[in-house]
C-alpha cells in the first residue's frame, strides 16, 4: 500500500513494515498517552506511566514523580571523573569529591567501617 498527502508519504511493506515519510512532525495520540517526533527530538506523554524495556533492564517514569531504574546485572551512572555504580555485590560513588549531606541524621553502617 502507498498513500501520499501534501508533503507526507506512507508505505506499508512487503512483510507489514510501515513506514512513514514526512518533513513536519508525526504524533501518535491514544488517550493514555502520545508521542511525538518533531525537529531532531522524541517526546513521549503518558497518563500514569512511560516504561522502557530492553531484556532484564528498565526504566520507569511515573506520573506521581516516581523514577525506577531496574537492571539484571548493574545501573551505572556517569559524568566526566564521577560515577555512582550499583550492581548485586554493591554500590560504589567515586569522583574527585565525594560529599554526604543530610539535613537530619547521616548514618554509615555496615559491618566494617572504613574511613581513611
Amino acid at each position: 500500500m502507498h498513500s501520499t498527502s501534501g508533503d507526507a508519504e506512507l508505505k506499508i511493506e512487503t512483510g507489514g513494515t510501515a513506514v512513514l515519510n514526512t518533513n513536519t512532525s508525526v504524533t501518535l495520540w491514544t488517550p493514555s498517552g502520545n508521542v511525538v517526533l518533531a525537529q531532531n527530538k522524541i517526546t513521549l506523554n503518558a497518563v500514569d506511566e512511560i516504561l522502557l524495556t530492553c531484556g532484564k533492564s528498565s526504566i520507569s517514569v511515573k506520573s506521581d514523580g516516581t523514577i525506577e531504574l531496574s537492571a539484571g546485572t548493574k545501573i551505572v551512572a556517569s559524568v566526566a571523573n564521577s560515577s555512582v555504580a550499583v550492581d548485586a555485590k554493591k554500590a560504589a560513588v567515586a569522583g574527585p569529591s565525594v560529599e554526604v549531606n543530610a539535613v537530619g541524621q547521616a548514618k554509615i553502617q555496615g559491618a566494617i567501617v572504613k574511613i581513611n
